[in-house]
């Protein structure tokens, strides 16, 4: 097992993504994969709240972080 490996692309197109395993490419790599508009990570579209101005240290403070409308982030599994 190799692991996962994952991105988070700014742009839409055409990628490349080289695997390897001890400094060698494995079986199938380069992998070409294609972003389109839904793929794109935008942190601009990230929504934080909660106590995020006025938060306090060493005491228990509620912050939401979500990302639902930031972009997907993608996942290449190899085995």
């Amino acid at each position: 097992m190799l692991g996962i490996a994952s991105f988070q692309p700014k742009s839409k197109g055409a990628y490349t993504v080289e695997v390897m395993q001890d400094g060698k490419a494995i079986g199938g790599s380069p992998f070409k994969i294609s972003i389109d508009d839904h793929h794109v990570s935008n942190a601009q579209k990230v929504k934080v709240a909660g106590h995020i101005k006025d938060g306090m240290a060493n005491q228990w403070n509620d912050v939401t972080v979500n990302i639902a409308e930031a972009g997907a982030l993608l996942m290449l599994n190899v085995r």
